[in-house]
C-alpha cells in the first residue's frame, strides 16, 4: 500500500512538472507569445530572412535609429490631451489614448525610411521584401476579417 502511494505521488509530481514545462515553453518571455507588433522599421524575423550584407545591416541600423528618433519626436508632439478618456478602468468602454494626429503621417514617415533602405537592397532582396510586405498585409487583412465576424459565424 505504501509503495502504491509513493508511486502515485511520484507520477502526479512528474505529470504536473511536465505540464508546467510545456506551458512555459508555449509562452516565451514573460508569458507573451510572439506578437506581430514591432517598434522599428521591420520585424526582426523579416529582416533576418533578407540575408543582409554587413554594409546593408549598417545602413539599416542607422535608418532604424533615425526612424525611431523621428517616431518618438512625432509621438511627443502628438500626445493625447489630458481630457481624453484613459483606459484605466474608469470607463470600461473607453479606448486607450493614442497620439493625436493622422495615422497616415506615421505611415508616410515609415515609408520614407523604408524607401531609403530599399535603395540599398539588391533586386532579389527587393523582390523578397515586397513578398514579405504582401504576406504581412494579407495576414493583417485576414485577421481583421476574422475579428469582424459575429461569434456565431466562427
Amino acid at each position: 500500500m505504501k509503495r502504491w502511494f509513493i508511486l502515485s505521488a511520484a507520477l502526479a509530481l512528474l505529470t504536473s512538472a511536465a505540464v508546467f514545462a510545456a506551458d512555459e515553453a508555449a509562452a516565451p518571455e514573460g508569458g507573451k507569445r510572439d506578437h506581430p507588433k514591432f517598434k522599428g522599421l521591420m520585424p526582426p524575423k523579416a529582416l533576418k530572412e533578407l540575408n543582409l550584407t554587413k554594409e546593408q545591416e549598417a545602413k539599416y541600423k542607422a535608418l532604424d535609429q533615425e526612424f525611431l528618433k523621428e517616431r518618438q519626436k512625432w509621438m511627443e508632439e502628438h500626445k493625447p490631451k489630458d481630457d481624453a478618456p484613459a483606459a484605466s478602468g474608469e470607463d470600461k468602454d473607453a479606448k486607450p489614448r493614442r497620439p493625436e494626429g493622422s495615422r497616415k503621417e506615421m505611415l508616410e514617415l515609415r515609408r520614407k525610411y523604408m524607401d531609403q533602405f530599399r535603395a540599398s537592397l539588391t533586386p532579389e532582396q527587393t523582390k523578397q521584401l515586397d513578398g514579405q510586405i504582401a504576406d504581412m498585409k494579407e495576414r493583417r487583412e485576414s485577421k481583421h476579417k476574422k475579428g469582424d465576424e459575429p461569434e456565431g459565424d466562427k
